[in-house]
């Protein structure tokens, strides 16, 4: 601790001002003045040394008040852009949510930045079928893997979860990736579609498959956004 560096700075502050507001007190005065309160200075810095080391001592980022620490945890892990959770369409394809460092720091940062993390942020899940390798993989198996992952508690948490939908009619033209789409969907090829309007889709059905999927894992129905692109 810089005691000696604070009394001598306190006394070159001191002089400047004695000078100031007393121009005709003498010189040995405004010394003697000014070596007392040094010396003064210095024998309080020591005497109080045992008890800022004590008080260091309990000082820790938890001695923060929880407001200020909320603040810290959003900052933390909300630095930018929504975080997502994808759904990778090819044979790897995985749910990465990149849980920031401080999650994973402690068990106590772990509870209180937690809720944070997955409250503030948005997730999404993208399904496309458009292409016949893709149709293998139009189901939302890895998301649920992903959820079982984090658990029903932390899944709860989340307020912000998106599908977004997309196929083409054409997918219809192909009886191999139609059939397997029904399969995937768990549903019927009368199911799928609406038998009315050529090339449309029963958005009902896909609307009601996914997330259903979701809520029973954990997600509140009212956190999910539901999106059906153009096809």
């Amino acid at each position: 601790m810089a005691g000696p560096d604070a009394a001598v700075a306190i006394r070159s502050f001191a002089k400047a001002k004695l000078h100031l507001d007393y121009p005709y007190m003498p010189v040995a005065a405004i010394e003697e003045l000014l070596d007392r309160c040094e010396t003064d200075t210095k024998a309080v810095i020591e005497k109080q040394k045992p008890v800022m080391v004590e008080i260091k001592s309990r000082v820790s980022f938890f001695s923060l008040p929880a407001e200020l620490r909320n603040v810290i945890y959003e900052l933390a892990t909300t630095p930018g852009p929504d975080s997502s959770v994808k759904e990778e369409q090819h044979a790897r394809r995985h749910c990465s949510p990149n849980i920031p460092a401080i999650i994973q720091s402690s068990q106590r940062l772990r509870n209180e930045a937690l809720p944070i993390y997955y409250g503030m942020n948005s997730f999404k899940v993208y399904f496309c079928c458009i292409r016949e390798s893709q149709v293998r993989y139009f189901d939302i198996l890895q998301t649920q893997e992903w959820l079982r992952s984090i658990g029903k508690t932390s899944a709860a948490m989340i307020k912000k979860f998106g599908i977004e939908v997309e196929v083409e009619a054409a997918v219809r033209s192909s009886h191999h990736m139609f059939g397997a789409l029904c399969a995937r969907l768990g549903c019927t090829e009368q199911q799928l579609t609406d038998g009315v309007t050529p090339g449309k889709w029963n958005q009902d059905l896909l609307r009601k498959a996914l997330p259903t999927a979701l809520t029973e894992l954990g997600i509140a129905e009212g956190s999910i956004k539901f999106q059906i692109k153009e096809w």
